[in-house]
């Protein structure tokens, strides 16, 4: 099967998360006081 492993996926995810932490921030306060959040590039 083509899926990524546990480990790989969890080293991209946290690597996308670091990248995109003060848009993630943004995202949650807006999400927090009920208004409508922003899309986030996705991994490429």
């Amino acid at each position: 099967m083509g899926g990524l492993n546990s480990r790989i996926a969890t080293k991209l995810v946290r690597e996308w998360v670091d990248f995109h932490r003060s848009e993630l921030d943004e995202d949650w306060n807006l999400a927090r006081a009920g208004k409508e959040i922003k899309k986030i590039a996705p991994l490429d």
